[in-house]
């Protein structure tokens, strides 16, 4: 695990309220953890992964090898997950955008709005359309933009339109995220 510069286990707080140690992938065996995991699951049929928190891997910390910058030991531990995926569909979500170019198919652009209690809000839609478009390079690259699946429940209809069209401009929505039974006339129609 990497370090903070007093010798500590570096916890990275990637939910609020609760905090995780990050891999130091510059360490061999940290890297092949990954590498067989991910081939493992690959092995099982699993074609999609959804890897989130990336950004923990870059954070500054002290790592084994101390002539690796940050952002090598992210590249570092996305190429060993992208080895071991094979040609399952790689979702990185709080990526850091250019360095996971290469390893990922798509990335999150969105809140993540699907879970249940969590009410869908119009500031995600217009925070997911604002990152969609700061990311037009590397959708340009090929790396689609996942803003979460779509959501129309607690939307008017004109919001439930545009967060539908914002998603299908992104070019990577895997779904709807509602209870389609749950749906009103209004937002069924829409």
């Amino acid at each position: 695990m990497v370090r903070d510069e007093r010798g500590a286990a570096l916890l990275a707080e990637l939910v609020p309220g609760r905090r995780f140690q990050v891999l130091d992938m510059t360490v061999p065996a940290a890297r092949e953890h990954l590498r067989a995991l991910f081939a493992s699951l690959r092995a099982r049929g699993i074609s999609l992964f959804k890897i989130d928190f990336l950004f923990a891997a870059a954070l500054p910390a002290v790592r084994s090898d101390p002539s690796v910058t940050s952002l090598q030991a992210y590249r570092l531990g996305l190429a060993a997950i992208a080895e071991g995926a094979g040609d399952a569909h790689i979702n990185g979500c709080g990526a850091v955008i250019l360095p996971a170019v290469p390893y990922v198919d798509s990335m999150r652009v969105g809140a993540d709005l699907t879970f249940s209690g969590t009410p869908p809000f119009w500031a995600a839609v217009a925070a997911a359309a604002r990152n969609l478009a700061a990311r037009r390079e590397s959708i340009r690259w090929g790396v689609l933009a996942d803003p979460d699946q779509p959501v129309l429940r607690g939307y008017t209809p004109d919001e439930g339109r545009a967060a539908l069209a914002m998603a299908a401009l992104s070019g990577g929505a895997f779904g709807d995220g509602d209870d389609l039974a749950a749906l009103t006339e209004a937002q069924s129609a829409v």
